[in-house]
């Protein structure tokens, strides 16, 4: 799609990201990563080590990582760059497919959707 707005409601749905196998010229295990980049940042891995040429996502994971990892604004149309990445291991190099830009509208997600908010708070002596 050219657009996906991500709202508290519709966190349930989910998004399949399809593409087309990474020729590397020998019969081998390819790992896939899907990765998105706004603004001019560098990719971001939202998705990693997949051996399958789609995946399907809900929109609560993507939208998590988007503000999180790939510093998506929440409530404000952004474009974003979906790649994917194929590597044959981590001796070689990663090659990226041509991005697809998407706009994206993401929310705030809620504490219990932040992966880093789960973290225990340091206890100090009193």
């Amino acid at each position: 799609p050219e657009e996906i707005v991500i709202t508290s409601e519709n966190m349930g749905e989910t998004q399949v990201f399809t593409w087309d196998a990474a020729d590397f010229g020998v019969s081998t295990q390819i790992n896939y990563s899907l990765e998105a980049s706004c603004g001019e940042g560098d990719p971001v891995v939202l998705f990693a080590d997949l051996t399958d040429t789609s995946t399907e996502q809900p929109y609560e994971s993507i939208n998590t990582k988007l503000v999180y990892d790939a510093g998506v604004e929440p409530d404000t149309p952004t474009q974003v760059n979906f790649y994917i990445s194929a590597t044959i291991g981590t001796d070689f190099e990663k090659f990226y497919s041509a991005p697809v830009a998407v706009t994206m509208t993401v929310t705030k997600p809620s504490r219990r959707h932040c992966p880093s908010c789960r973290r225990r708070r340091p206890r100090f002596p009193a």
